[in-house]
């Protein structure tokens, strides 16, 4: 891509430059990318910027990013609400085991001043996890896989994540700051801890409510995830099933015979060798894919993924799938399209019993 034209006179060109992998039709994979700039002077070679590594990512690979996001920031977000209850804790007991005057001694006050910068710095970490949970919104939204409900529910918790961090626990922060208020009185003193205890008595319910929120919506999204998972696994099927067939009816039909005979194309040869990679690749997507599932299914106990992991542990569909890849090897065209087809109409079944009902709206 040729981004700017200089001239013999020119010492610096600087240049912003769009890059979508799409426009220029690259797949999936890890790329590099640099800049070069070549010298008027005749001889002088390309001089090269330092390398950009860029990932592409399928949606399927974007997911487990985000999903991987997901979980580290609800463990940061329980963690927070953990330093929240401990430091309510903390003030309840002041409250309890002290009088009026007794929260304006030198012992009190500096437990609250304790108190306060604990307070400040939970809210300050409130703010960071609001950020980063707003920019996990943004890829989910970007990749365009997850359904309404889980995007509701995530954009719930970001919001009360935000209400937290800006509003609610700095008033908590200042209501602590008023009780140590040198000009107070002994009653204004344990009014306003009474205050910052309250405030915080809501501010750890909204806590849990957020984690809970969180771990529903981080629970769907791993839900939808096999669902686009099993039909991706089906659209390989379908487009190893549709290679065979296109190389049986070309210019050069590919005929029964084995890869190993002289009498095979060497494109075709080529083409079989791909097409049994691709399909091993699949049987792996597919195991990992049962695996997960029962994992999931573990934790959760929904009737329609145990519905489908044991529809697939009978099924043997890894085994099934080895054999396929075996067949394709060998050149058994007709009852690998068969085959190939077959899994692929059966991964489609799975992913709809996954899928559930469609609302009949539209919208």
């Amino acid at each position: 891509m040729i981004l700017k034209q200089g001239s013999p006179s020119d010492t610096r060109l600087s240049e912003a430059v769009d890059f979508s992998p799409e426009t220029h039709g690259i797949l999936p994979q890890k790329l590099i990318l640099s800049a070069y700039a070549e010298d008027f002077k005749p001889g002088r070679g390309r001089v090269y910027s330092e390398p950009i590594t860029i990932f592409i990512l399928t949606r399927d690979e974007h997911a487990q990013i985000i999903k991987s996001n997901f979980d580290r920031l609800i463990n940061e977000l329980e963690g927070v609400a953990s330093k929240e209850q401990n430091n309510l804790d903390k003030n309840e007991r002041l409250d309890k085991q002290n009088t009026a005057e007794e929260l304006q001694s030198e012992d009190s006050q500096n437990k609250l001043a304790e108190s306060e910068k604990a307070e400040a710095e939970n809210a300050d970490k409130m703010k960071e996890l609001a950020k980063k949970m707003e920019e996990i919104f943004k890829d989910a939204a970007r990749n365009g896989n997850l359904d309404d409900k889980t995007m509701k529910e995530m954009a719930d918790a970001m919001q009360n994540m935000k209400d937290l961090g800006e509003t609610e626990m700095p008033e908590i922060e200042q209501k602590l700051d008023d009780a140590q208020n040198q000009k107070s009185t002994p009653e204004k003193t344990e009014k306003d801890l009474k205050e910052a205890i309250e405030k915080q008595k809501e501010a750890v319910k909204k806590m849990k409510e957020t984690i809970e929120k969180a771990n529903k919506a981080n629970e769907n999204f791993e839900a939808s995830t096999f669902v686009s998972r099993l039909k991706r696994a089906a659209s390989e099927e379908d487009g190893i099933a549709a290679a065979i067939t296109e190389a049986i009816t070309g210019e050069i039909p590919l005929l029964g015979a084995t890869p190993s005979s002289d009498s095979i194309d060497p494109v075709h040869e080529r083409l079989l060798e791909g097409l049994t990679k691709q399909q091993r690749k699949t049987t792996g997507d597919v195991r990992w894919i049962q695996e997960d599932l029962g994992r999931f299914y573990a934790r959760t106990k929904k009737p329609e993924h145990q519905e489908v992991h044991e529809a697939m542990t009978k099924s043997l569909i890894d085994v099934k799938l080895e054999e396929l890849s075996r067949l394709i090897a060998d050149n058994q065209s007709f009852i690998s399209i068969r085959f190939s087809k077959k899994w692929s109409s059966t991964l489609k079944q799975w992913a709809e019993i996954l899928e559930g009902p469609k609302s009949d709206e539209n919208g």
